[in-house]
């Protein structure tokens, strides 16, 4: 269609060939194969110049647009390449987002400004629907709760020391050592726990509970954002890395508790599924998670 357009504006072999950076035997031979294809003749060939036919008129009225959406085609390609347009649905665990979410994301925004984002906080069997029915493209959370890794592209993540913090004047402020029963004497201050985590907890502990509304003193069930805020205004014990209770912690309004034989960390990772290829977005929006996480703070 492009040698037909060529051809049909210069109405010379030896122009069109130029412009389009091939042999002049070869457009000829080419637009020949093409009329010997259709069964009509697209030009007549006079002395000095070509000039389409109706039918070589009728290909280039039909082609023109083709041709327009083949250059469009081309254009969009290369911009989404280079993330000049696209977009990316990424969806972020709790912990992941009070971490990760702002700062990733308003880099990426900035950085990129053709590219259009759509964030979702939920708890993480949430996500994994979402992902899995192609409601979101990527996930920051933590793949402790799969019960396969197979389908998943998994990317790991620093990971953060869990502790436990409470208001700087709470009764066990002043004790050199806590212990986990000690701390279950209190109301827990957390969003949705893993059943993997409120298992440990209860073993660990020496108490029996299976589920947060077993916790023996109960809950407060709250976004990461909202719990510095609960714990200074009552003796809820609440539990996460120290970035989440950071300023806090700094003003002196917050206290780490001296935890007893306990250790936990962090554990989140960037996942996506292995039957879609990785766009230049995700590849990107990985970099930036990756700078954004860091080092741990302890």
């Amino acid at each position: 269609l492009q040698q037909i357009a060529t051809l049909a504006k210069h109405k010379n072999f030896a122009r069109a060939a130029q412009e389009l950076n091939i042999s002049q035997p070869g457009l000829s031979q080419s637009i020949r194969l093409l009329e010997q294809q259709l069964g009509y003749k697209l030009f007549d060939r006079h002395p000095r110049e070509v000039s389409p036919t109706v039918f070589g008129q009728r290909a280039l009225q039909l082609g023109r647009p083709i041709l327009l959406d083949s250059f469009r085609l081309e254009r969009e390609m290369k911009m989404l390449a280079n993330l000049e347009i696209g977009s990316i649905r990424i969806g972020f665990g709790p912990l992941a987002a009070e971490v990760l979410l702002a700062e990733t994301v308003g880099k990426l925004a900035a950085d990129f400004p053709g590219i259009s984002i759509r964030t979702k906080v939920e708890d993480v069997p949430g996500l994994l629907q979402g992902l899995n029915d192609d409601n979101l493209d990527v996930l920051v959370c933590d793949t402790r709760y799969l019960a396969s890794t197979d389908e998943y592209r998994i990317a790991p993540l620093p990971s953060y020391p869990i502790h436990f913090v409470c208001r700087s004047g709470h009764p066990l402020a002043s004790k050199k050592h806590v212990s986990l029963e000690d701390i279950f004497q209190y109301k827990i201050a957390s969003p949705e726990l893993p059943s993997f985590l409120i298992k440990k907890f209860s073993s660990m502990s020496g108490l029996n509970f299976s589920t947060m509304d077993e916790i023996p003193n109960g809950f407060v069930q709250a976004p990461y954002h909202l719990l510095p805020e609960i714990i200074t205004r009552c003796d809820a014990i609440s539990l996460g890395i120290v970035p989440v209770f950071q300023k806090g912690i700094q003003s002196g309004d917050l206290h780490i508790l001296p935890q007893e034989n306990f250790s936990l960390m962090s554990h989140y990772e960037i996942i996506s599924l292995k039957r879609y290829s990785v766009t230049p977005t995700i590849q990107v929006f990985h970099e930036y998670v990756l700078n954004t996480s860091g080092e741990p703070e302890s």
